[in-house]
């Protein structure tokens, strides 16, 4: 699986990232395109540490399985189904470009960074799926 980690597959992202307009619909959810830009942005905030997603909440998502599931199964999401945790819908979507050049720029930083993922201020992890997941999941 590609990994941002990987030039080619940073790259791929950001073109796929670039190449969405206001108008596109969703195939997997019911976010508007400008709702899923700020939800990878708050994804990616909580995965640097700058953003604490709130209490961890056990979940079969933390799972191998479940890890499984968010990154490759092919299965769409049900739509309307499946719901993010709230801190992953802090960001409201506001000018289409500026969201999205706000995304690129930390995809841009994720993919470079070195430090310890998703840890809270006061020190404990807060990634909902799991301690690995940013080190193996970089790949949206």
């Amino acid at each position: 699986m590609p990994h941002l980690t990987q030039p080619a597959a940073l790259e791929a992202m950001c073109q796929r990232i670039n190449a969405l307009t206001p108008a596109d619909q969703p195939h997997w959810g019911t976010m508007s395109v400008g709702a899923m830009l700020c939800h990878l942005y708050d994804g990616c905030q909580i995965a640097l540490s700058r953003l604490d997603p709130g209490p961890k909440i056990p979940s079969m998502l933390a799972s191998a399985l479940g890890r499984w599931l968010v990154i490759r199964s092919p299965m769409p999401w049900p739509k309307g189904g499946v719901k993010a945790p709230p801190a992953f819908l802090t960001t409201p979507a506001e000018e289409f470009d500026a969201d999205r050049q706000r995304l690129l720029a930390i995809i841009q930083e994720h993919a470079q960074y070195q430090g310890p993922w998703g840890v809270s201020p006061q020190g404990d992890s807060k990634l909902t799926l799991g301690e690995e997941f940013p080190l193996r999941g970089a790949c949206f």
